[in-house]
């Protein structure tokens, strides 16, 4: 299993657009989401940053995923780029095999 996490926030062609035409392209994106969905990805959660968080970015939102295999991400990576997903917005990306503390720090450590 995989973890993917997202932090996005608008570029000014995003704010240029109206209203209807943000819900128009949201609109059209949102099947593909879907169809990650039903192929077995898991949204953990979308939220807001909490700008009072410590040491945190100027990114206003995030997305916590579960994806089943790498391939996965990949094809969600792809399907985010299609779109024009980062026309509209600055976004970065983190992602990695969902593991223990213990394997985490074991690497950290040098093991």
């Amino acid at each position: 299993m995989y973890i993917f996490v997202e932090l996005w926030k608008p570029k000014p062609s995003w704010l240029a657009l109206s209203k209807t035409e943000r819900e128009q392209y949201l609109t059209q994106v949102a099947p593909a989401l879907q169809a990650m969905v039903d192929s077995g990805v898991e949204i953990i959660a979308w939220s807001l940053n909490d700008a009072a968080t410590p040491y945190t970015t100027d990114h206003i939102y995030l997305g916590v995923y579960k994806f089943p295999t790498r391939e996965h991400t990949i094809q969600f990576e792809q399907m985010v780029n299609q779109a024009g997903w980062y026309d509209y917005f600055y976004q970065v990306n983190a992602k990695g095999v969902a593991d223990t503390p213990q394997m985490i720090i074991g690497h950290m450590l040098g093991n």
